[in-house]
């Protein structure tokens, strides 16, 4: 059998890592898996595509590299502008608000309303994500944030 090694993307909690390597062990064609959560990797032993850990880890859409994959070549697939897009334009909208804050006051609607639009589009992907598992009833550290937002 060959023992390959492999970088996951996204893995964000200790569950999720277990969650992922139970689900690799299933795998037809996969006899051991073991994930490393610190190191952000994954050793399999046996026979699978990265297509299949992908399937695998889809639940979290989790991006699976080979180990031996060159770092500018993962860096240069996708640009740090077009991963954190709504981060981007959330802090832009923050950055606005505390403008709006000092000049009009904390009380003033468009400070209120640019705080809110912010949160919004910050936590949107994390907000849409949390809350199909929790229609799900699979309670990950997305679902816990959705419930924390939802009490706020």
């Amino acid at each position: 059998m060959t023992e390959k090694t492999y970088r996951i993307e996204g893995l964000s909690c200790t569950n999720c890592a277990g969650k992922f390597e139970k689900n690799v062990k299933q795998l037809p064609g996969v006899t051991s898996a073991t994930v490393n959560f610190g190191a952000s990797r994954i050793s399999v032993e046996g026979q699978t595509t990265i297509e299949e850990l992908e399937e695998a880890g889809a639940f979290e859409n989790l991006i699976i590299r080979d180990d031996q994959e060159n770092d500018e070549q993962v860096r240069s697939k996708e640009s740090f502008i077009k991963r954190n897009i709504a981060l981007i334009i959330s802090l832009g909208f923050i950055l606005v608000a505390v403008i709006s804050q000092l000049s009009l006051g904390e009380d003033h609607l468009l400070t209120k309303a640019l705080y809110i639009l912010a949160i919004i589009i910050g936590g949107f992907d994390l907000f849409k994500e949390g809350f199909s598992d929790l229609i799900k009833l699979d309670f990950s550290m997305e679902s816990l944030m959705t419930i924390a937002i939802i009490g706020a």
